[in-house]
């Protein structure tokens, strides 16, 4: 990495960071107060703030509260200039260089500028899982007032109900990415498979004559009835505590809720009825993984799992998601050995996949072959499908 000091307009220091500037080069501790002021929640028992720099972020941070606070530096390079340059911290604040001196990560809320990010480069080890909670804490700060008045409308609607049973041991989780329009006719010619869709792709395989088991759907916002309305579909709805509550009062089959780990309403309904606390992984395919691994099935073959495509479009032709391929992608390995596009997006679900596929209890399969390849799955054929 390199470190480099300048001065910035009003006088102070001012830090870059392999050529990105990690504070205003005009008044740079000003401006990480109002970054921070912005994005603390003063709810939880302590922070962590990634990267030390010369320290302006948590000492802003200090300033506010009087509860723990760590501060993660990537280098020793990086302490040493923090050192020299005369910088003092707050009583508060431990300096760490690893994670793993955090013992308790519950109730923690991690703190991360947008310059830190884009600094540090892809090749960093800590890219992934940093670039991840980032894209997850954005979406969440986006939608969080959205989700709470769906979670209360949907504990007003809710009728507890015992999970149901599987009806075989095989499950297939159907989401909508391009393959979907090669590989659901597949579905049709299955026999003993429980068939899962996720809501953009439920008109679509109801187009193809197939009848699914379930549906899921995971988003609070309101065109997701638009996945449900106008089909004659009548069976099972699970759904997200904080899953659009008008699509959930609008469907007229039976009805299961999903509480989401991390999300402390749905965590609370979770000890209130016995419910499981699932995994997310923020899409409605990662979720409906998490649910049919609650179930018990033995298999699970995933249908339209792309996260990446090699043509134009980012989802099957018939779902109700999907646009045009943009700029700025990222290139991944597909199952047929090729190279195929994806968006930052996408590569957030396909970390999680990368992550529980290998440790999941069932046997995992995968239909898309020019789809991401995902570990710990194994790439199977109609013929292969059909078999098992």
């Amino acid at each position: 990495m390199k470190w480099y000091i300048q001065e910035a307009r009003n006088g102070e220091l001012t830090l870059l960071l392999n050529g990105v500037a990690i504070y205003s080069k005009y008044r740079p501790y000003d401006d990480a107060m109002r970054w921070v002021e912005k994005e603390v929640n003063q709810e939880v028992t302590h922070y962590l703030v990634i990267g030390l720099g010369l320290g302006y972020h948590a000492k802003a941070l200090a300033k506010l509260t009087k509860k723990p606070i760590y501060v993660y530096y990537f280098e020793q390079e990086e302490l040493e200039l923090f050192q020299q340059n005369g910088c003092q911290l707050a009583p508060n604040i431990k300096l760490v260089h690893s994670l793993e001196e955090i013992a308790n990560t519950i109730d923690l809320q991690l703190l991360l500028a947008n310059p830190w990010l884009k600094a540090i480069g892809k090749n960093n080890t800590l890219y992934d899982v940093l670039d991840t909670i980032k894209r997850n804490q954005i979406s969440y700060k986006k939608f969080a007032p959205l989700m709470y008045r769906n979670a209360e409308k949907n504990k007003e609607l809710y009728e507890h109900k015992t999970y149901p049973n599987r009806t075989n041991n095989t499950a297939c989780l159907v989401a909508s990415g391009p393959s979907l329009n090669e590989t659901a006719q597949w579905l049709g010619e299955a026999e003993n498979v429980d068939i899962y869709v996720v809501g953009s792709a439920l008109k679509l395989v109801l187009a193809k004559g197939i009848q699914p088991k379930a549906v899921v759907i995971t988003d609070a916002q309101p065109n997701i009835v638009g996945q449900l309305d106008g089909t004659d579909y009548r069976g099972l709805l699970f759904y997200l505590l904080t899953a659009n509550a008008e699509a959930v009062r609008l469907h007229q089959g039976e009805k299961y809720m999903l509480c989401q780990q991390g999300y402390d309403a749905a965590e609370e309904q979770a000890e209130k009825y016995g419910l499981p606390k699932l995994a997310t992984g923020g899409s409605v395919a990662t979720t409906t993984f998490s649910l049919l691994e609650c179930l018990g099935y033995q298999n699970i073959v995933l249908f339209g799992q792309d996260l990446g495509f090699s043509g134009e479009y980012t989802h099957a032709v018939g779902s109700t998601s999907g646009k045009g391929v943009g700029d700025s992608l990222i290139r991944v390995k597909a199952n047929d050995g090729s190279t195929i596009k994806t968006q930052p997006n996408l590569q957030v679900y396909l970390r999680w996949f990368n992550e529980h596929c290998p440790k999941a209890s069932a046997n995992v399969y995968n239909t898309a072959r020019l789809g991401a390849k995902i570990n710990g799955t194994q790439f199977i054929t109609k013929e292969q499908f059909l078999q098992l």
